[in-house]
């Protein structure tokens, strides 16, 4: 919890406000691409439709 402000401070210095989000949001769809790929196969897989 109290070390996420640290990071975010730190993270600012170097980058700027703007550039601080870009690389959060990236990074988060970088983790979300392949969760929504794999859920999507099992679904197909499973036979259940949306």
């Amino acid at each position: 919890m109290g070390i996420l402000l640290v990071a975010q401070s730190m993270g600012l210095d170097y980058l700027g406000p703007f550039g601080f989000n870009a690389g959060r949001f990236l990074l988060g769809a970088l983790v979300l691409i392949p969760v929504c790929l794999l859920w999507q196969r099992g679904r197909s897989v499973t036979g259940q439709r949306c």
